[in-house]
């Protein structure tokens, strides 16, 4: 059973169900959020409510937070009622996605007060959050990552990937980047087939037991997508085989739809040094300079989103 009062901000959808799998294991809590909804369910079990994200640092010496854009993570990490003006956490773990630079940025502004960063975003959604089944992706100091596993445990399967701020925040947008584009192909292709006469569950659970089956596929379209409701969908265009050989003529249902048509072009222009040699170092190069990283680069551009570097 474990003693030790911990700290957490920001009891939401995915924060309060990893609080309260804390004090399953036997936590006390200090907790704090500005809905107070948010929190009653915790301080019903026990948890104690504070006022400002402060009080929780000058009641715990391990805070986590969950909150949800980068700039609210900043302003609890840094802000006059922050992390920072408590007097005695000396880790806060940041269980938020807010991208490398954020990461960086908070772990810097920690240096004064001696505080220690760990960056911890969390994948598998609101299920994974209640079951305890999430991917946590962790950077922060060897030492300190040893101190904070027996906490960050209780989520999910831990991935450590090295000691610099913001590594962990990468490989989170790399995930989300994939399921990105997973999202919207899946969408594309399930637009394709209806337009074209397929019953669109019956494709999905096509899908699903073939090749194309993918996170969107097989968990964000069957439960919000049919549940006996019509599906209203715009004609798309596209590939009429595989994205390795999709041509790109106009089909019937013509109308230009994005992600299929740059995952053709990437498709049809492999880098051949890549297929022959795929772990050297000038394969990577042909890789980073050939149409299909152009292609990733690109993604997003025309919605004003940042390139990748």
């Amino acid at each position: 059973m474990a003693a030790e009062t911990i700290g957490f901000v920001g009891t939401g959808r995915m924060g309060g169900p990893m609080a309260g799998r804390l004090m399953d294991a036997g936590y006390s809590l200090c907790i704090y959020d500005p809905h107070s909804e948010a929190t009653k369910a915790l301080v019903a079990r026990g948890a104690r409510l504070a006022k400002s994200p402060a009080e929780v640092a000058s009641s715990a010496d391990i805070v986590l937070c969950s909150l949800p854009t980068p700039d609210i993570v900043k302003a609890v990490a840094l802000g006059p009622d922050g992390i920072v003006a408590g007097n005695r956490a000396t880790v806060l773990i940041d269980l938020s996605t807010t991208g490398p630079g954020a990461a960086k940025l908070i772990a810097k502004g920690f240096e004064a007060r001696k505080l220690t960063l760990v960056d911890a975003p969390v994948s598998g959604g609101i299920k994974g959050a209640v079951n305890g089944t999430l991917a946590v992706m962790v950077s922060c100091p060897k030492a300190t990552y040893e101190r904070v596993e027996p906490i960050l445990k209780h989520f999910g399967k831990l991935f450590y990937t090295g000691d610099k701020p913001g590594t962990a925040q990468t490989a989170k947008l790399a995930n989300n980047l994939m399921a990105a584009a997973a999202l919207v192909i899946t969408s594309e292709a399930v637009a394709m087939g209806v337009k074209g006469g397929v019953n669109a569950k019956v494709l999905i659970d096509i899908i699903n037991a073939s090749s194309g089956r993918n996170s969107a596929s097989e968990d964000k379209f069957p439960a919000p997508c049919f549940p006996a409701r019509s599906i209203s969908v715009s004609p798309p265009a596209f590939p009429t085989r595989t994205c390795g050989s999709a041509s790109m003529k106009p089909k019937p249902w013509a109308s230009p739809w994005s992600a299929a048509q740059r995952c053709g072009r990437c498709s049809r222009s492999p880098t051949p040094n890549m297929a022959r040699h795929p772990t050297s170092r000038r394969s990577q190069r042909c890789w980073r300079n050939g149409p299909a990283w152009k292609c990733a680069a690109s993604f997003g551009s025309d919605r004003g989103e940042t390139r990748l570097p």
